[in-house]
């Protein structure tokens, strides 16, 4: 059964690679993990399978990691959150004006292409550890602009606001 699986698996996984290269990162990353993801499901229900299991699971494991991070990315672009050396109290004005903005909307924090994630535990996964990543640098940004006066919400405000 190994034998057969790798003749079959290998090849499938490197073409899903091979068309996923021709895409942005982000939109190969949900390629990739709701593929992977499908095959995964599939091979679940036979037995023997263990090794290729686990190959499937690393695979969308590393791209979920890679969608986590491409996902933080797009909240600190969207909401203009400067590298802590380069904070002045215009930029946190800027940077509370549309905080304030996502907030009331998350949906502009989200990058769209997330939604097309096949399975809702992985969207949760990537969402999670995004916003996880993103309030640690916003407390960051909090602590060091406390005599500014400018970012009224405290990390832990900012963190349930995202849940």
């Amino acid at each position: 059964m190994t034998d057969l699986l790798d003749v079959v698996i290998s090849p499938i996984l490197g073409l899903c690679s091979l068309s996923a290269s021709q895409l942005d990162p982000v939109d190969s990353a949900v390629y990739l993990i709701n593929l992977v993801s499908s095959l995964f499901n599939v091979l679940a229900t036979y037995e023997n399978t263990d090794t290729k299991l686990a190959l499937l699971q690393s695979k969308v494991d590393e791209e979920v990691e890679t969608l986590t991070n491409l996902q933080y990315d797009h909240m600190i672009k969207t909401t203009g959150i400067p590298p802590l050396e380069m904070v002045n109290k215009d930029r946190l004005a800027v940077v509370a004006t549309k905080l304030d903005q996502a907030l009331c909307n998350t949906e502009l924090l989200w990058l769209q292409q997330c939604t097309l994630l096949s399975a809702l535990k992985y969207r949760n996964t990537v969402w999670r550890g995004a916003c996880s990543q993103f309030v640690r640098v916003y407390d960051s940004l909090f602590k060091a602009s406390c005599n500014e006066g400018v970012l009224l919400k405290s990390a832990d405000q900012i963190a349930q606001l995202l849940k």
